[in-house]
């Protein structure tokens, strides 16, 4: 491998790396706190809003940036494993608070060299492969079959669930402790979506209510990707995959009924326009807002993420 190639391999995986570590705070946090997850933080949105500040008087738009990726790697870290450690991190990380200090001390020094266009050695190269633990040890929390509470396929050979009253009886009853047992009815009169060619399903995740759309057709991605970046403070997480054509979005179930029910209503109006663009869809790239975090079927009707 070229001094060029090992460059860019290590901006490869670091960039993995610190946009997954934003992805899951994010997560952790909004699932807890809802809206006000960022607020959370406490002085970290202080640095957040100064950082986007200087550079609007620069003239830079923050765009569709994330808030998360105005902190340094080092400070994203003091976040996670000294901040919000014993209330939320520790238990995803089985408690392994040394590997602070390993990505600290191996990736952090050659993060900032990749960041300033010096030229990285093999042997720094290879002390990235510590973050093979870090992934493991998410997988290990995130592929736990319990952290899903109830699931009703969007898969259209599945669509006989809908129809037996225990599956549905246990997914009310699953709801009803978030007291949102009215989400199923909201869910189940989504069925004129399959007029259009779209296939629907409800879950829960990790305390998050997750509606999943399967599309017979092509779709426009465009249309969904840019309603989600609208709902930055609803919707936790938005997948997108290609092979079966599949959207799937988690939003909190600490926003409570009200919101769950206006978000479910607004997606599937928002999927039904993506139908109709079908010549503009079969051009576009629907993996450019694809997530770092994939959602994988496993074990029944288990979900579990999948790095």
């Amino acid at each position: 491998m070229s001094a060029r190639e090992l460059d860019l391999e290590c901006y490869a995986n670091i960039s993995e790396f610190e946009v997954t570590l934003r992805r899951i705070v994010r997560w952790e946090l909004m699932s807890l706190y809802g809206r006000s997850w960022l607020a959370e933080t406490g002085a970290y949105l202080n640095l957040i809003n100064d950082r986007i500040a200087s550079e609007g008087k620069k003239g830079i738009n923050r765009g569709c940036s994330s808030y998360l990726s105005y902190l340094t790697l080092g400070e994203l870290q003091t976040l996670i494993f000294k901040d919000f450690w014993n209330s939320t991190f520790s238990n995803i990380f089985s408690g392994k608070k040394s590997l602070q200090k390993d990505l600290l001390e191996k990736i952090l020094p050659v993060r900032n060299k990749v960041a300033h266009f010096r030229p990285v050695t093999n042997v720094e190269f290879s002390a990235l492969f510590i973050t093979s633990d870090f992934f493991d040890l998410l997988k290990q929390h995130y592929q736990k079959s319990e952290h899903t509470s109830f699931y009703l396929s969007g898969e259209s050979q599945r669509g006989s669930e809908l129809l037996d009253y225990a599956i549905l009886s246990e997914a009310r009853g699953h709801l009803e402790k978030y007291k949102s047992e009215s989400i199923l009815d909201d869910f189940l009169n989504l069925q004129w979506l399959r007029a259009y060619g779209v296939s629907p399903g409800l879950g829960i995740f990790k305390k998050n209510l997750f509606l999943e759309l399967y599309f017979e057709g092509c779709y426009s991605s465009d249309l969904i990707m840019n309603w989600v970046e609208k709902k930055e403070f609803e919707v936790t997480l938005a997948t997108f995959s290609k092979t079966p054509n599949l959207v799937r979005v988690f939003i909190p179930m600490i926003l409570g009924e009200k919101v769950l029910s206006k978000t479910i209503s607004a997606l599937a109006n928002v999927a039904k326009d993506a139908c109709f663009d079908r010549e503009l869809s079969s051009k576009n790239n629907i993996f450019g807002g694809a997530s770092e975090i994939l959602i994988d079927r496993s074990e029944g009707k288990a979900l579990s993420f999948a790095f």
